[in-house]
């Protein structure tokens, strides 16, 4: 019994391939392996050929199946199990070695950088049995976790007219549907001229305290920046101190701080960045501020007083105008006498020497209505001299 049927055998690369050969009630006959170049391998179980990875493994059910340790791809093709009957037995084994995708260095792209409008080619070399298909992909700089299809398949990736957004990471991808699937990685930056920021364009700070001008630059080559005041570079000092801090994706903070601003730190500040393809700039006005003061005004209404109304006193007056003319009367220096009147000067000198010998009766009056009473009483009297 000798099976004589076709067979395909598939194997990866480093693996180790059986090629199956059956013969059951041989009797006395032989079984030879010959390998595709049509060389003896075996006499039976005998390896005639130095290649210590080659051995024959039989079995009492009659399997005499030729067995290749790290099977390598110049293994591959066909190999033949005979039997030398009359006439002779031949079974055909074909032995595929799998290998998978390997990128090249030679002949892939590496990291690159390229201007900003010009046109971006990248290459992609892989070998592997079977020949394996290269798909592309790109990860953005501001999101390495995430990965987008480029929709190209082949060796070669084509950008037209790159621009500044497209800087990241291209991908290609070799697969042949043996695992694994390898990739290469490489970084585009594209070049570009500086683009600068200012976080406010106007600014107020009052004289003798402190501010913090801020400038933030987003480039790639790195560029260099510098605060610039009536055409002179700004430098570390104690006065104006200079702080550089790192951003992410190619951007970078140069803060100002200026201390006991003064007349002379008012005016225009200008932030400039250059690189090796330009420069940019940008300004702003530093002006002085004038804090809001709170002001108190001067009150109209002079503040109440309290005085005492005095029923004495008002008594004392009412007899003065109540005396007859001549008890009224004042001997003039030629003998005659003049009617003397009790006038607002008497009033209050009255009133103030009462004042000083005296409590008063206690009834406070605020002066407005003290000015309304005394007018009241004025045309009292007036009423009684009538």
């Amino acid at each position: 019994m000798f099976n004589d049927t076709l067979e395909d055998v598939h194997v990866v690369a480093g693996q180790t391939a059986v090629l199956p050969c059956f013969a059951r009630y041989k009797g006395e006959h032989k079984i030879i392996w010959m390998n595709p170049q049509r060389i003896l391998f075996s006499n039976e179980k005998i390896i005639v050929i130095d290649d210590r990875r080659i051995s024959v493994e039989s079995s009492p059910e009659g399997d005499w199946n030729l067995k290749i340790k790290h099977v390598q791809h110049n293994d591959s093709g066909e190999y033949l199990c005979q039997i030398n009957t009359s006439p002779v037995k031949i079974k055909r084994v074909k032995l595929h070695v799998q290998v998978p995708a390997h990128i090249l260095n030679r002949g892939s792209s590496r990291d690159t950088d390229i201007k900003e409008g010009h046109d971006l080619s990248l290459s992609c070399k892989a070998t592997g049995i079977p020949r394996p298909n290269i798909t592309w992909f790109m990860k953005p700089l501001e999101a390495m976790e995430t990965k987008e299809y480029l929709n190209v398949i082949g060796e070669t990736l084509q950008v037209r007219n790159i621009q500044r957004y497209q800087s990241g990471h291209y991908v290609c991808m070799a697969y042949n549907n043996v695992p694994p699937a390898v990739t290469r990685e490489m970084l585009v930056q594209v070049q570009y001229v500086p683009i600068v920021k200012l976080l406010n364009t106007r600014l107020g700070q009052t004289r003798g305290k402190e501010t913090i001008l801020e400038c933030s630059v987003t480039s790639y080559p790195r560029a260099n920046i510098r605060w610039i005041k009536n055409g002179v570079k700004i430098i570390h000092s104690f006065k104006h101190r200079l702080e550089l801090y790192p951003r992410k994706h190619n951007t970078y903070t140069l803060t100002l701080q200026i201390v006991y601003i003064n007349h002379d730190d008012y005016g225009e500040y200008v932030c400039e960045a250059e690189n090796l393809l330009g420069s940019q700039r940008a300004s702003m006005v530093l002006y002085e501020y004038h804090e809001p003061t709170t002001r108190t005004e001067a009150l109209t209404t002079p503040i109440p007083r309290t005085t005492t109304f005095d029923r004495d006193f008002y008594e004392r007056v009412m007899n003065h105008h109540n005396k007859k003319d001549n008890d009224r009367q004042y001997v003039l220096s030629d003998g005659s006498r003049s009617g003397y009147d009790y006038n607002e000067y008497d009033y209050n000198r009255d009133r103030t020497d009462y004042l000083k010998n005296s409590k008063g009766s206690g009834l406070e009056l605020t002066p407005n209505v003290a000015c309304v009473f005394a007018a009241l009483l004025l045309n009292i009297v007036s009423l009684i001299s009538l």
